[in-house]
């Protein structure tokens, strides 16, 4: 008996069925077969196109953070300095003005430059008159 129960271990045929392995499928002749290294490096660029799309599906056609807007601010002080007048305005770098940002008077948008920038005020320098500055008392200041 012992015999008999080994052989049927040996042959895989334990419970008496046929084995439940599929039968080999057959293959193309080695001439027609594509390497198996040519598989891989398909198989690695359809990963790694895939990849790119989802890096390019998170990329955004703007810029991250968007300029700050221009700062209104009215004219605190007026000085003479020379042929120009010196401008005190309201509205400085704790509203994100810098030296670099273009500075227009008034309604009718007067140019103006801009000397310098303190936490609270910026100091503006422009050719207006004093009367022009009396009757229209807003400098506008952008990026």
């Amino acid at each position: 008996m012992k015999l008999l129960v080994l052989a049927l271990a040996l042959c895989g045929c334990w419970h008496f069925n046929a084995s439940e392995e599929p039968p080999p499928e057959p293959r193309a002749p080695s001439h027609m077969r594509r390497p198996q290294a040519a598989d891989a490096a398909v198989a690695d660029a359809a990963v790694l196109d895939a990849g790119l799309a989802d890096a390019a599906a998170g990329v955004r056609a703007f810029p991250l953070s968007p300029p700050p807007p221009c700062v209104r601010g009215r004219v605190i002080a007026v000085r003479v300095v020379g042929s120009d007048l010196e401008l005190t305005v309201a509205g400085g770098a704790n509203r994100g003005v810098t030296a670099t940002w273009t500075a227009t008077l008034g309604r009718a948008q007067r140019p103006a430059r801009i000397v310098g920038v303190a936490p609270s005020v910026t100091i503006v320098a422009t050719g207006a008159t004093l009367d022009q500055i009396k009757s229209d008392s807003i400098a506008t200041l952008c990026p």
